[in-house]
C-alpha cells in the first residue's frame, strides 16, 4: 500500500508517462517522416521544402518534449525517495509472479 503522499507518486508517475508516450509518438512521427525524405535527397526536395520544414518542426517538439520528460523525471525520483522513506525498515524485497513485495520488519 502506497503511503500518505500517494497522490504526488501517482501525479508525477503521470506526468512523466504521459511527456514519455507523447515524445514516443512523435518520434514515430520523426521517423516515418525521414523514411519518406530521405530516399529523395538527391531529387528535388531541397532544404525549404515543406517536408523539411515540418520535420525539423518535429525534432524541435521532440527536443523540448524531452526537457519536460527529464523534469518530470526529477520530480518522479523526489517524490519516490520521499515514498522510500516509508519503507525504512524494509528488509526484504522478493519478486513473485513479476511483482515485487516488501517484506517489513516486525
Amino acid at each position: 500500500m502506497i503511503g500518505g503522499n500517494s497522490r504526488e507518486l501517482i501525479h508525477a508517475t503521470m506526468q512523466w508517462h504521459a511527456l514519455s508516450a507523447a515524445r514516443t509518438a512523435l518520434n514515430k512521427q520523426r521517423l516515418a517522416l525521414e523514411k519518406e525524405i530521405w530516399p529523395k535527397i538527391g531529387r528535388s526536395l531541397g532544404v525549404g521544402h515543406p517536408h523539411w520544414r515540418l520535420l525539423n518542426q518535429v525534432k524541435e517538439q521532440i527536443v523540448l518534449l524531452k526537457r519536460k520528460e527529464r523534469a518530470a523525471l526529477a520530480v518522479l525520483a523526489k517524490v519516490c525517495a520521499a515514498q522510500r522513506s516509508a519503507y525504512g525498515a524494509a528488509d526484504v524485497v522478493e519478486a513473485v509472479d513479476g511483482m515485487l513485495t516488501l517484506e517489513m520488519e516486525a
